[in-house]
Parts: structure tokens; C-alpha cells; sequence
């Protein structure tokens, strides 16, 4: 059988699109190993797992640079998918050392907007490395046998620089063998709305609680349930002072992190999802959490980004702007006015789901890649 290697230096071992979605879908009908920090020890998969130990700073991860290609080349794969673009250069070394064919997976626009607002890069140096990195990654990447995005408009960026073989595979929700059971909890709520992901500025986090506040404000019965976690102590804290200053801890239920074939179960049981992600930082991002919010049969509110705007239509959600709390909340309480309306619209964003966004169909067009470059 032939094989494929899967190598991230930045992602989690189980992270949904890499290992959920992708190194499953590749394990159907190849040999697949996961070269990646620590991996788990007790999962039950078809995926063999390399590890490169623990890192927990960039400077641990990039010294693990030289191990990730010693491992992979040792692995001798008739594919091999990498999806981090510090993996860049790992990439080019395989390509001039073995047989296998090289695949990038371009998970965000780091050609033109995400090395912009990355705060770890310094400050006087940030913008002329957001210039430079569109052509430093078409340099490696043109030198490979494909590219995968996420999303039509990375897509373009690529084709933009003479890139012929470049992909678009969705991170849309898988739905075999997704069921939608009985919630772990109820809403005691006339409104409640419901957020899935990371809690961070980027993906929203001031603006839902600020939502959540003027909802309140204006005496609505609403709370919001946060499935997910804090990517950093800092957004914590903001988050905590924000909500003990305005007096809505009890408008807002923190329930971690959910298994994700779990997760449907409590956006089902919501009335609104929320996407009030930032603008501009996600102009070419395309959130999975509106399709998980659609096969849940929950109506969406979310930032009218050029991205999302063809998805988010008046028969499933609104859209509305990231910064404007009154313009939020009068969304929200529109579509929970009309519950009959709201049903359907449910029903709406699951028939899309189940007919056209769904991984499913994305796991072909993988697999088609991978029989089209070996």
C-alpha cells in the first residue's frame, strides 16, 4: 500500500483538520504516519504516530526543525503533507532527497494579511516581513508538486504567482457518523446564543461580550455558552475583568474544550451561533464554526467579512458589523423573533451542510490530489 506522511510543528496532535479530517481521510487508502510534538499515547487509529517530543516555546519547535526532516526521510513516503509554513524549507529538502511528492498546506493567508498581525514578530519589523513572505513562500512552495488552501481566495494568491497545481480543500464539518443526541445541558434561557472555538480578539471575543452586555442591558433573558479556550492568560484576564465589571458572570457559561463529534449536541440546543470575527485580520478566512453552527440547525450571526458574506445569506443568519454592539443585538433579536422562521432557517443551513459543505465531499477531492501527484 502506499504511504503518506503528515508533518506539523504547529498544530495539535489531534487538531480537526489535520488529524480528524485529512490524516483519516488519507488512512481510507494509504499508510499513514503523523510526524507532529506530542502525540497521544492511547488513541485509537490507523495513523502511526512519530514524535518529536515536547515544545513549548518557537524557539524548542524550530530547533526540532532538523529532527522533523530526519524522521520524515527516514519514513521513505510516497506522499508527504506538511502544514506549516515554517515547514517550508523541510519540504524543499524532501523534495531533492526522496521519491515523494510534496504537499503545502496553506491553512491561513500568510501571504498577505496573517504575518501582519502576528505580535510575536517585532514591531519594526512586521511589515516588511508581511511584504516579503508572499515571495519567499512561492519561492519554496513552486518547487513542490502541489499546494492545498482553505479557502478560493488563498487559492488565488498562489495563482497569482505562476502556481498551477494549488487545491482548495474546504474545512468543512464532517457529518458521518455525526449525531446529534440530547444535550449535555439545557438552555434556561429565552435567548441563548453560542460560540465554538478559540476565545481570542481575532475570533471575537470582546465583541460577543460585549453583545452579551447590551443584550442584557436592554433587559433580555440571554446567555451565551463558550465551548472552547483561552489561547492566552492575557485574553483571560481581559475576558474576566470585562465580565466582572458589567455584572453578566451569570449570563455566560465557560464549558471548555468538547470532543467534537460532541460539540453538535450543544450548538443544536442554542437559537444563534456566533462568528464576530475580526474584519480585516480574516478578510480571505473562511470559519468552519458557520458550518458546525448550519448542521446544527443554528441560525448564524457573523462579521460581514468578503470571506463569509456568499455563505452567510438571509435564509440562514445575518451579517452584521464586528463592532457594533447594538447592530449585533438587533440581529440576534430578529431572528429570535420569529421562532417559526428560525426553525426553518435551521433546517436551511443543515440541507446545505448535508448536501454541498461538508467534508465528505472534501476528503474526495483530497484523495483525488494525492492520486493525481504520486
Amino acid at each position: 500500500m502506499a504511504s503518506v506522511c503528515i508533518l506539523s510543528t504547529v498544530h495539535s496532535p489531534t487538531n480537526t483538520r489535520v488529524f480528524h479530517k485529512e490524516a483519516k481521510a488519507a488512512a481510507t487508502k494509504y499508510d499513514v504516519s503523523y510526524v507532529v510534538h506530542d502525540p497521544p499515547k492511547d488513541i485509537d487509529s490507523k495513523i502511526s504516530f512519530y514524535s518529536l517530543g515536547s515544545a513549548d516555546t518557537r524557539f524548542e519547535r524550530w530547533s526540532n526543525l532538523p529532527q522533523v526532516y530526519t524522521i520524515a526521510r527516514s519514513i521513505d513516503a510516497d506522499i508527504y503533507h506538511f502544514h506549516d509554513p515554517e515547514l517550508l524549507p523541510i519540504g524543499v529538502l524532501l523534495k531533492n532527497t526522496t521519491d515523494g511528492s510534496i504537499v503545502y498546506d496553506a491553512h491561513e493567508d500568510y501571504g498577505y494579511n496573517a504575518i501582519k498581525y502576528r505580535e510575536w514578530i517585532p514591531r519594526i519589523v512586521r511589515s516588511p516581513t508581511a511584504k516579503a513572505f508572499p515571495y519567499i513562500q512561492s519561492t519554496f512552495a513552486n518547487r513542490l508538486d502541489a499546494v492545498v488552501t482553505t479557502t478560493e481566495s488563498i487559492a488565488e494568491q498562489f495563482r497569482e504567482f505562476g502556481h498551477s497545481q494549488v487545491k482548495v480543500i474546504h474545512n468543512y464539518p464532517k457529518t458521518e457518523g455525526i449525531s446529534i443526541d440530547e444535550p449535555p445541558v439545557r438552555s434556561s434561557s429565552n435567548i441563548t446564543l453560542v460560540y465554538v472555538g478559540s476565545f481570542e480578539h481575532i475570533h471575537g471575543l470582546q465583541p460577543m461580550l460585549r453583545l452579551v452586555q447590551e443584550l442584557h442591558s436592554q433587559g433580555k433573558d440571554i446567555e451565551l455558552w463558550m465551548l472552547g479556550s483561552f489561547t492566552d492568560r492575557h485574553n483571560e484576564q481581559r475576558a474576566s475583568e470585562f465580565i466582572n465589571s458589567n455584572d453578566i458572570n451569570d449570563k455566560i457559561q465557560f464549558f471548555g474544550r468538547i470532543p467534537y463529534e460532541k460539540i453538535f449536541s450543544y450548538l443544536n440546543e442554542a437559537d444563534v451561533g456566533l462568528c464576530l470575527v475580526d474584519q480585516k485580520r480574516c478578510e480571505h478566512a473562511l470559519p468552519t464554526k458557520i458550518f458546525e453552527y448550519f448542521y446544527s440547525k443554528t441560525p448564524v450571526v457573523a462579521t460581514n467579512a468578503r470571506s463569509i458574506r456568499p455563505y452567510v445569506t438571509e435564509d440562514v443568519g445575518r451579517l452584521v458589523s464586528q463592532t457594533s454592539p447594538q447592530e449585533q443585538a438587533n440581529a440576534v433579536l430578529d431572528l429570535v423573533s420569529d421562532r417559526e422562521r428560525l426553525s426553518s432557517m435551521g433546517k436551511r443551513g443543515r440541507h446545505l451542510v448535508e448536501q454541498e459543505y461538508n467534508w465528505e465531499q472534501e476528503a474526495r477531492k483530497l484523495l483525488a490530489l494525492y492520486e493525481s501527484i504520486r
